[in-house]
């Protein structure tokens, strides 16, 4: 769909094309969008006239199409197995011509100048995209919990994990500056809270339990004294006290 975000307090949506897929990213240059949507991989779109987008070309990649970036008349599109570097200088035939193979499976790919910023299951990888037909590896960031997503802001790059990671990059490196505040290091937390919680109130239990013994021992022994000493006392018979008498 096509919205109207000159006025953020009244969004209107002026163009729609269902015939798609589930679309998983969308990157706009130009009038042209490119549409990464799962099985039917990269769709290009006019959008020159909003309230009519037109596709006016397709690639299909080897797997579901999950993210797309643009720069220039080169597309980077990622799947469940890389990225694939793609020419759309002829929108109507884009064309394959390199591909670089990420494992596990990419979420998202940001492009910095010759620099593809690649998320996938693991964490981030650095790609050099100078030439499409050797591309290398750089550098690589690895994350506690899977990245679905990447943003680049100058240096930085921004994760989207269970949490989220700052990661600051230069000359081809990456170095965290943030770990991730993900909500899995506070499950662990509340874990142990429960746990020690829990042996506190087995602790309190078992104390009061034998606590409880000791008074029924105490009782025990109590009336136990009190019924040899009703036993062993003599009682006095009436020629006792007559005997006094006399």
């Amino acid at each position: 769909m096509v919205l109207d975000v000159s006025e953020p307090s009244a969004i209107t949506l002026i163009g729609t094309f269902d015939d798609l897929s589930k679309i998983e990213g969308v990157f706009v240059s130009g009038t042209t969008a490119y549409i990464a949507s799962l099985s039917r991989g990269l769709v290009l779109f006019d959008v020159g006239t909003p309230s009519s987008p037109t596709p006016i070309g397709n690639l299909r990649t080897f797997r579901d199409a999950t993210a797309v970036a643009v720069r220039g008349a080169t597309a980077y599109v990622a799947d469940r197995e890389g990225f694939h570097v793609v020419d759309v200088s002829t929108p109507s035939m884009p064309a394959v011509i390199g591909f670089f193979e990420v494992i596990p499976s990419v979420s998202d790919v940001k492009i910095v100048g010759d620099i593809a910023v690649v998320s996938f299951g693991e964490g981030v990888q650095l790609v050099d995209v100078s030439n499409p037909s050797a591309m290398r590896r750089i550098d690589g960031y690895t994350s506690p919990s899977r990245v679905r997503g990447v943003a680049v802001v100058g240096n930085l790059a921004y994760t989207a994990e269970t949490g989220m990671s700052v990661i600051e990059l230069w000359n081809g490196t990456i170095v965290p500056t943030l770990a991730p505040t993900t909500p899995k290091s506070n499950k662990k937390e509340l874990v142990i809270i429960l746990i020690l919680v829990g042996v506190a109130l087995v602790l309190a239990a078992v104390f009061s339990m034998l606590w409880w013994r000791k008074l029924q021992q105490q009782q025990q022994q109590h009336n136990g004294i009190e019924q040899r000493n009703n036993v062993d006392m003599p009682v006095p018979d009436n020629n006792f006290f007559s005997d006094l008498r006399v």
